[in-house]
């Protein structure tokens, strides 16, 4: 099986038409014609990935964050973007990224997120480009507080910590999530009636605002969030492809490079 057969199960998922225009999706890097030895599922692309693909005999790897993604114009050797597209080409890796459309597909990271965190009757947060799709999910919980809903969400996502802002001991049952970066959706999430917002990347005037104005804001980083993707790929090429799937690894050396000291 060629990896843009491979890849063809993702793109029904998580169709590249999806994606915000200004992203980065697709073949990054890489031969899609070639015949695929295994496949290394991955959150973050860099060195040590790449290594590990190696190690593994994969000479595909499939992940969530674009390679040369903030518009690079030149591949020097000192930059980390080079050398991982160089480890690439030396072993002969392709490397394949769903980005903004696995967060906004139906079935897709939004929705695994809410789904393990206990939400019902979902809807997304806010429109995007393409009509009837949309990113982030609001829906609801049982009646709890913001803080049990917070140590809750914790644990189900194995964070090391979480930042808090707002009232923990507000009792709500309307909960608004996205995976990654969600900062620029509060709006449209205060607007739908989120008690509390889970995501990462907040700034800490935006966490005082919303506060104030009376939603919870949770911010669990932007990894630990997102490193869920490896059990959506994983769950999409087995379920479509069942005996026919190649070997399949998630990566362990894609690491949280964020800490709680």
């Amino acid at each position: 099986m060629k990896c843009k057969e491979i890849v063809t199960v993702i793109e029904q998922a998580a169709p590249r038409r999806i994606a915000y225009s200004k992203d980065n999706v697709g073949f990054l890097c890489g031969n899609a014609e070639a015949e695929v030895s295994g496949v290394l599922l991955t959150l973050d692309l860099d060195v040590g990935v790449v290594e590990e693909a190696k190690k593994y005999g994969a000479n595909l790897i499939i992940g969530h964050h674009p390679i040369l993604y903030r518009g690079t114009k030149t591949l020097t050797v000192d930059a980390p973007e080079t050398r991982a597209i160089e480890k690439l080409f030396q072993y002969g890796i392709t490397y394949y990224a769903a980005h903004t459309n696995l967060d906004i597909a139906k079935g897709g990271l939004n929705d695994l997120l809410a789904e393990k965190l206990g939400l019902t009757d979902t809807v997304a947060v806010e429109d995007v480009e393409v009509p009837e799709e949309g990113i982030g999910r609001i829906g609801n919980v049982k009646p709890q507080t913001a803080y049990a809903f917070a140590q809750h969400a914790k644990k189900v996502l194995g964070a090391q910590g979480a930042r808090f802002c707002g009232d923990k001991d507000k009792v709500i049952s309307r909960v608004a999530v996205n995976t990654g970066g969600g900062a620029s959706l509060c709006e449209s999430a205060a607007s739908l009636g989120a008690e509390l917002f889970l995501s990462g990347d907040f700034s800490y005037p935006q966490m005082r605002e919303y506060a104030a104005r009376g939603m919870c804001i949770l911010d669990i980083d932007h990894y630990t969030t997102e490193i869920i993707c490896r059990e959506l790929f994983e769950k999409i090429l087995k379920n479509a492809l069942g005996e026919n799937c190649p070997t399949l690894y998630l990566s362990e050396e894609n690491r949280n490079v964020m800490e709680f000291i």
